[in-house]
């Protein structure tokens, strides 16, 4: 049963497939048919015989006919993959696929039968199926034609590197890579390839394809190339070649990119001892056939300029009485020493400098623009943005009933804490003065608490805060300074803490805690702020007051009438060592 469904299996599947392959009407034909040996006026007849060498059986009898089939839409690679097969009143000799006069993209099969009546010459290939050329009487030393039609399509797609060209397909479709050109007939196609960018890539000129069943995508690699040879200096030293992190080339003072495609960025590594260079090679229309790296001794190092203390862009650097480009600017620099000069806006800045393995940036003050009298920002001030600071806070709420106001700690009874800020400050300087303080700080307060369990109790509060201020700052000395600071400020509690005398904590947290039945201010708090501060090199010293905006009204008293508020208030003094 099973061979009887596989059987069924390939007759369903020959069968469609042989509906790939048409036997082309009428084409079956005989060149030298009759008696070969027929003389007339004109001498022997049927002559085409006399030019092939016919195969004989092993008596030396003749007893071969030739059926020559012709191919339409079939490429060669179809053509010399095709089996075949006789009926049974004759036999195959031999089949040779063959070249059609010069023309290596069109072949035809010369197939050697043995001669019979009614003969059926069947062909098949394994991707496109199979056909029969009728039944027809094939007589010795006899020469016949058939035509084989394809009629089956296939989509042909076209890729290029780099992308973009355009592909003529016959003469007169045109599309752009990458693309595809569908239901084309297989077989013999002309083709010409345009160059996307004449100054990266070539054009490649008209030429056939072959489609098959197996062959229907195509890639055009159309860059232009070039021959580089890269050379170390010194000779000894050891080059290794990267594209796209792979590498492709080492060897030791000299190595050599073969068809190197243009547009291909490379990194090219090169050491000898300790010292060690990455240098970038893109090649192009003028990159030099020979292309040299150093190694000893260089350094890249960023050139950068400054005038009435900011950073001036477009100042123009001249090494050693060469002009390297505009700030900012880098090269690279064999080690030893240079003269480098800034100018710009008509002022020139100069210094001498030492390259070595530990350079990388260099500053060159310009002189700063004259103004008539004095004015405080031609001071070449010392900007220091970032520092760490410590300061001492007294926080305090002010209890408000109409307009009599009363000051409390953070657990309502009277007076302040006092507390600690830690953290770092921020103060970046825009020029003429103008800037900001801002910074993220943690805030601690401590407090005994006597009115709370029948007796005291330690209080810890532990919050955040962050402040920000606009500045303006007064520089007196490129090392001193005074600023003055005004803004708003956010605080955050984190955690309120009650320490009893067994050394026991309790976290109560903010608001009403109806566990407790405590009430203290609300977590979050926010202010306005001014400060004063004064700058000596890496130290300052800075003054702030704050000044409660929210109404915490949890901690409003239900008895009391009349115009009520519960507002925070602190003031600090601290340094910062400003960095």
């Amino acid at each position: 049963m099973k061979k009887i469904f596989s059987l069924l299996l390939i007759s369903l599947f020959m069968a469609s497939a042989s509906a790939e392959l048409e036997f082309k009407p009428n084409s079956w034909k005989s060149y030298s048919s009759g008696n070969r040996q027929a003389k007339t006026d004109l001498g022997l007849t049927n002559t085409t015989h006399l030019n092939i060498d016919w195969p004989t059986n092993e008596d030396g009898d003749d007893v071969c006919a030739l059926l020559i089939v012709k191919f339409e839409n079939m490429s060669p690679s179809d053509i010399k993959e095709m089996n075949v097969q006789t009926s049974r009143q004759s036999s195959v000799v031999g089949v040779e696929a063959v070249p059609v006069g010069s023309n290596h993209n069109l072949y035809e099969l010369k197939i050697f039968l043995t001669a019979g009546s009614d003969v059926e010459v069947t062909l098949t290939n394994s991707s496109l199926g199979s056909v029969k050329i009728p039944a027809h009487n094939y007589d010795v030393k006899c020469v016949y034609e058939a035509t084989i039609l394809n009629p089956g399509r296939e989509d042909i797609s076209f890729t290029s590197d780099p992308p973009g060209a355009e592909v003529t397909l016959d003469g007169k479709t045109k599309k752009l890579t990458p693309c595809t050109f569908e239901k084309e007939k297989m077989g013999y196609h002309h083709i010409a390839i345009a160059s996307p960018n004449p100054a990266v890539a070539d054009s490649k000129e008209e030429h056939g394809i072959d489609v098959s069943s197996s062959q229907k995508a195509f890639h055009y690699d159309l860059r232009k190339k070039k021959n580089i040879r890269i050379e170390a200096d010194p000779k000894d030293a050891a080059l290794e070649v990267y594209y796209n992190g792979q590498m492709l080339k080492s060897g030791l003072g000299r190595v050599t990119l073969e068809d190197a495609p243009y547009e291909f960025k490379y990194t090219i590594i090169a050491k000898r001892g300790r010292d060690e260079v990455t240098d970038y090679l893109f090649v192009d229309e003028n990159t030099p056939a020979e292309y040299k790296v150093k190694v000893l001794g260089t350094k890249t190092v960023s050139f950068m300029a400054k005038q009435n203390n900011e950073e001036v862009k477009g100042a123009t650097i001249v090494v050693n009485g060469q002009v390297i480009g505009q700030t900012p600017t880098f090269k690279l620099l064999d080690y030893g020493r240079y003269d480098v000069s800034a100018s710009y806006n008509g002022y020139t800045g100069a210094k001498k400098i030492k390259v070595g393995p530990k350079t990388k940036d260099v500053l060159i003050k310009i002189p700063n623009r004259k103004r008539v009298g004095y004015h405080p920002y031609d001071i070449d001030y010392n900007k220091r943005s970032w520092g760490l600071t410590a300061a001492y806070v007294h926080r305090f709420y002010n209890y408000s009933v109409n307009g009599k106001a009363t000051k409390r700690n953070w657990v309502g009874e009277e007076g302040g804490s006092n507390g600690v800020q830690i953290g770092i400050t921020y103060q970046p300087y825009f020029g003429y003065g103008q800037g900001l303080s801002t910074g993220v700080f943690w805030q601690g307060t401590f407090g005994t608490a006597k009115e709370i369990a029948g007796g005291e109790v330690d209080c810890q509060e532990s919050a955040i805060f962050v402040p920000l201020q606009y500045q303006f700052r007064l520089p007196l000395h490129k090392n001193y300074s005074i600023a003055l600071n005004v803004g708003a400020a956010m605080t955050y509690g984190l955690s309120n803490k009650f320490t009893y005398d067994d050394k026991s904590t309790l976290d109560v947290g903010y608001g009403h805690n109806e566990e407790y039945d405590t009430y203290f201010p609300d977590a979050f708090d926010y202010s306005a702020l001014v400060g004063f501060s004064i700058q000596l090199r890496a130290l300052q010293i800075e003054a702030k007051y704050s000044i409660g905006l929210k109404d915490h009204k949890v901690m409003h008293n239900p008895d009391d009438s009349g115009s009520i508020s519960y507002k925070s208030s602190f003031f600090s003094i601290g340094a910062s060592l400003l960095l």
